[in-house]
């Protein structure tokens, strides 16, 4: 399965090293409300390019969820509105795996102008691994659930995104 661009799937020693995900884009016209800056609903669109990224690189792909019947539904999100884009605009959305149990995992996204350096937005999203075949919440596969916890330390090595948190990730098996 090859990234967007091109890339392959990263190898397990590779998710050890990797930085944030990072998703480049710049604010399009059809993303411009009647007050002349990106509509709110455009975020969520450009915070998804980032998690399929994301997804690709931990092979929990179209491929991997075909032949495993397992994917993954978003159960919650909360989306922060710091700082306004304008059409044209160099855009990044950040991802970070922030935390993971044994069905659900945390991811935690910054929105930012690449020029400016400042962050737009912030989101945090809980997504739920689903078993496509009875539609119900279902553990991760062991081999996914290893890739995640490799990227998840990872991720735990990078400095802090300052705000606050909304999502929690509790119980039996939340690291």
């Amino acid at each position: 399965m090859s990234h967007k661009n091109g890339s392959q799937p990263l190898v397990a020693g590779e998710l050890d090293r990797l930085a944030p995900i990072r998703y480049h884009t710049e604010v399009k016209p059809e993303w411009i409300d009647s007050n002349q800056h990106m509509n709110t609903f455009c975020y969520q669109t450009v915070f998804d390019g980032a998690s399929d990224l994301l997804l690709q690189t931990l092979d929990y792909s179209a491929a991997f969820r075909q032949r495993s019947l397992h994917t993954s539904f978003v159960l919650e999100t909360h989306m922060r509105y710091l700082r306004e884009l304008l059409l044209g605009d160099q855009i990044v959305a950040e991802v970070r795996l922030v935390g993971v149990d044994d069905k659900r995992f945390h991811l935690l996204y910054t929105l930012s102008h690449v020029a400016q350096a400042y962050v737009a937005a912030t989101c945090e999203a809980l997504l739920i691994n689903v078993d496509q075949a009875t539609r119900r919440a279902a553990p991760f596969l062991p081999e996914l659930r290893e890739r995640m916890e490799r990227l998840l330390r990872a991720h735990q090595q990078l400095a802090p995104i300052p705000g606050p948190r909304f999502v929690k990730l509790a119980g039996p098996g939340a690291t």
